[in-house]
């Protein structure tokens, strides 16, 4: 027996009490779960969730997660045969509930007062507007405010969250939405994101109309953008392979390596060119307005279909960002020129540094298999062109307000 779930107490505000539970993994797989909660009661609907097999020879199929989230039978996505799959993981959907979330994990960012009240506000009113509902939260959470919750459960290994929660809320920044969707390696549910961060280019919502967004969220009422990720392969010498998904970019850097690294890239299994520079991004369009745009590459509409390849101030002028297919199998090889010290070269995903690269070693990149679906505010298209003016500030004077006032004293004089 595994024991999956676990939950702790608020100080002992509550009687612990254990119950039994069956969970569906497939429909052929029964696992027999114990947990503990911090409620007095059982939750109306107990932590499970059910998946529907799926022919992979079958080109169109429904998009679910472990709630059976579907997309209206207008808006299915269509997938070849292939691993890759040929479809644009990139769509704009009605999201529908076939039964409503049962399961809801909340994440914040961490040790910030302001996200902190915020997390406290929204799950006392999640818990008493729908009461069915479990809230999910982290153990950190738990260690910072367990005081200030309302009953919750703990899920300490984190693989078991594809298979169980089945709607997701931050509230932080673009990082808080960067770290959810790390936590999902395979299916990603819904996450519905609350600007509380410094830029917020991924966040449509402000927190002060929570309740209305949540609400129509959790019945069957928004739409969602299904954002492409990167599936990273680093084989290393010796060393065990390591498999990251990534919604923004994957980047090879020198690190504190005084030498520019040497990288040699291949797309589709055919020669590309000997990268020499600092590093390379291999970005989504997600990701486009992220390291990639700092590193002087182009900006992607996230419904475009596409994956950059951008170099990190190369040594060639004439080594300029490519956009490639979104099915491009692109591989990149640390080469002897680079040195032949260990971890000449550093592997990151989305931020986080993951593994130290030598000679030989490799990281394959393509597109993913699981995508992480975003709840938007409005059509994507009004959503992105309004964040290139008001958080971007793309394309404006460098007239500042400062000038201005200074000019109107001038006119005044």
């Amino acid at each position: 027996m595994k024991s999956v779930l676990h939950s702790l107490t608020s100080r002992h505000l509550f009687q612990k009490h254990s119950y039994n539970l069956y969970s569906y993994s497939s429909p052929l797989v029964r696992n027999f779960l114990r947990f503990q909660t911090n409620s007095s009661t059982l939750p109306n609907r107990v932590i499970s969730s059910v998946y529907k097999p799926i022919d992979p020879n079958n080109s169109e199929i429904n998009i679910t997660t472990s709630s059976n989230v579907s997309v209206e039978p207008e808006k299915r996505v269509k997938r070849g045969n292939g691993k890759n799959g040929s479809s644009n993981k990139n769509q704009q959907n009605l999201l529908q509930w076939e039964t409503p979330p049962r399961n809801v994990l909340i994440t914040k960012k961490p040790y910030s007062k302001k996200t902190t009240s915020a997390f406290v506000e929204l799950s006392h009113w999640l818990h008493q507007k729908y009461p069915e509902m479990n809230i999910i939260v982290h153990r950190e959470v738990v260690d910072e405010i367990a005081d200030l919750l309302p009953p919750y459960y703990v899920v300490d290994d984190t693989n078991e969250y594809s298979r169980i929660v089945d709607l997701v809320i931050t509230l932080g920044g673009d990082g808080t939405i960067l770290h959810a969707s790390s936590l999902f390696q395979k299916d990603v549910p819904p996450i519905i994101s609350f600007s509380m961060g410094t830029l917020g280019f991924l966040l449509p919502f402000d927190f002060s109309g929570y309740k209305r967004a949540l609400t129509g969220v959790i019945e069957g009422k928004s739409s969602y953008l299904s954002r492409m990720r990167l599936e990273c392969l680093i084989n290393r010498k010796s060393e065990p392979q390591i498999k990251q998904q990534a919604l923004n970019e994957i980047t090879l850097h020198r690190g504190r390596n005084p030498s520019l690294a040497t990288i040699s890239c291949y797309i589709d299994n055919e020669y590309l060119t000997d990268a020499i520079s600092d590093g390379l991004i291999v970005s989504t369009p997600t990701g486009s307005t992220a390291y990639n745009l700092s590193a002087g590459g182009p900006l992607l509409h996230p419904l475009v279909p596409g994956i950059i390849l951008n170099p990190i101030s190369p040594r060639s002028l004439s080594f300029r960002p490519l956009v490639l297919h979104q099915n491009a199998y692109i591989k990149m090889v640390v080469s002897k020129r680079s040195g032949n010290g260990v971890g000449v070269v550093e592997a990151g995903v989305d931020g986080m540094e993951v593994a130290h690269l030598s000679t030989g070693d490799e990281v394959i990149v393509r597109m993913s298999e699981y995508a992480t679906p975003c709840i938007t505010r409005i059509e994507s298209s009004v959503d992105w062109v309004r964040d290139l003016n008001r958080q971007l500030k793309w394309n404006q004077n460098f007239t500042g307000l400062g000038s201005v006032r200074h000019l109107d004293v001038d006119n005044k004089d």
